[in-house]
């Protein structure tokens, strides 16, 4: 894929979405007339069409961002470039629509579109010193509190220096690309894709002042559950129940997945469209009037 056009490419599909799957068929009727080697597999959100998936120059992912975010946890260390066809209501990730695919197709084999890195969190769950689980986040690590109304108690560490104890809803680390979901809604900061850092953001903190925080890529975090009955959610997809004394070690990972990039101000469109940036924001001020202070 670095030195020419793809000799073979992948197609995920969100296997409940019905005009996905025909526009899969037509995706791989169209790559085999252009003599290049195609797969196509149905998505279930598993991670088993992934494992089955064979070596390739390029995955498809047609689905919302949702889809797009589980497949690339799911090929995460293969290497694989991803570029996503939009059926989702947003499209942050999967920012090809579907009526645009032959154009897409075209740039892309005429190498006017090109992978770029992406920053990825590697999480461990750990207790008493032992490894329960560990695995990749796309968007985000959220460690919050479950069931009760009763705030989470938490402390943060920053490669492996004490920066603060907190009580709160929760913590949450997020990649650039999650930057624009609960991260955003909890009051962190928008960063483009692009960037090799992540932030921390608390989650309605009582008594504490902790304004977001952004890390540097490879900067790692440890969070120790202090009390409460938590859970730690990744990527709002998956999820596992942590307790007490537990410890969530996390670790920016730059670079980990590379994705078809759009650039810089088709990113700040979309920003536009779905309400981040108000269309008063980016009006000038008409000549003869001043800003009310």
């Amino acid at each position: 894929m670095a030195d020419g056009p793809p000799s073979s490419v992948a197609i995920l599909v969100r296997e409940d979405c019905p005009p996905a799957l025909d526009l899969a068929r037509a995706l791989h009727a169209r790559l085999r007339e252009l003599g290049i080697r195609p797969w196509l597999g149905r998505h279930d959100g598993s991670n088993t069409l992934q494992g089955a998936m064979p070596e390739t120059d390029l995955a498809l992912v047609l689905g919302g961002d949702g889809t797009f975010v589980s497949v690339a946890r799911g090929l995460m260390g293969r290497n694989i470039p991803l570029a996503g066809i939009n059926f989702g209501r947003v499209g942050f990730l999967s920012c090809v629509a579907p009526a645009s695919w032959r154009e897409f197709l075209e740039d892309l084999l005429a190498g006017r579109l090109h992978p770029e890195p992406r920053l990825a969190l590697r999480w461990e769950h750990l207790r008493r010193g032992r490894r329960l689980a560990s695995g990749w986040a796309v968007n985000e690590v959220l460690v919050s509190r479950r069931d009760t109304a009763r705030l989470a108690s938490l402390s943060l560490a920053v490669n492996k220096g004490p920066l603060l104890r907190l009580r709160a809803d929760g913590i949450l680390l997020a990649t650039p690309t999650g930057s624009s979901g609960y991260a955003r809604s909890a009051g962190g900061p928008l960063l483009f894709p692009s960037l090799q850092a992540y932030v921390a953001v608390a989650i309605c903190p009582f008594l504490c002042l902790f304004p977001p925080l952004v890390l540097d890529g490879e900067a790692g975090c440890r969070v120790a559950i202090g009390a409460g009955s938590l859970m730690l959610t990744l990527d709002g997809q998956e999820t596992r129940a942590v307790r007490e004394e537990d410890i969530i070690e996390v670790r920016g990972e730059p670079g980990a997945y590379r994705v078809i990039a759009q650039n810089e101000d088709s990113y700040l469109s979309r920003l536009s469209k779905v309400g981040f940036i108000l269309e008063e924001a980016r009006t000038p001020l008409r000549e003869g009037t001043r800003e009310k202070q």
